[in-house]
């Protein structure tokens, strides 16, 4: 990949620098104008306002940043600050396990979740709460739509039966 072309994401430019691949900025949020500036600040891109974008400005733009070689050197050089690999896999591994072994077990680390009930979990009380509340209103709304069944049966029996003068006929 030659450039990548992101609206600012924190996420985006970690993964940016991470692989040494420059930026052209188009930061949406104002907000994510900061996380770009920052990478910007050390040559690793360039940011464009998304406002005021015209065509060739654009295409410039992310000729440049794809082209030459200072974005993609900035960038290299950011990410050889950042990933720099303290232990191998099978290091971290065993320096976690001492970890635990030194602490007792590492209570502090377990999830608050480890030992409830399937019911908290599940958080089975809340879903009987609106269970009930929902037969409840089904209930009630059943019972005033009969109500106004029967009323309006009433009315139609009671119309038909006083229309006319010859009922027998």
């Amino acid at each position: 990949m030659k450039a990548f072309i992101t609206s600012g994401g924190a996420r985006s430019l970690e993964e940016a620098v991470f692989y040494g691949v420059p930026i052209v900025g188009l930061p949406i949020v104002s907000s994510r104008k900061v996380f770009i500036a920052q990478i910007t600040k050390y040559g690793a891109g360039e940011i464009m306002e998304p406002n005021f974008l015209k065509k060739e400005t654009v295409i410039k733009t992310v000729t440049a940043v794809a082209t030459q070689e200072k974005y993609k050197n900035s960038m290299v050089r950011l990410a050889q600050w950042t990933n720099h690999p303290v232990a191998t896999g099978a290091q971290q591994a065993l320096w976690w396990t001492e970890y635990v072994l030194r602490h007792g077990g590492a209570r502090h680390l377990h999830s608050p979740t480890v030992g409830i009930s399937l019911s908290k979990y599940f958080s089975y009380d809340i879903i009987l709460i609106f269970f009930i509340i929902g037969f409840i209103a089904f209930q009630v709304a059943f019972r005033i739509l009969r109500a106004v069944i029967t009323q309006i049966r009433k009315k139609l029996r009671s119309h038909k039966e006083s229309e006319g003068k010859f009922k027998a006929l």
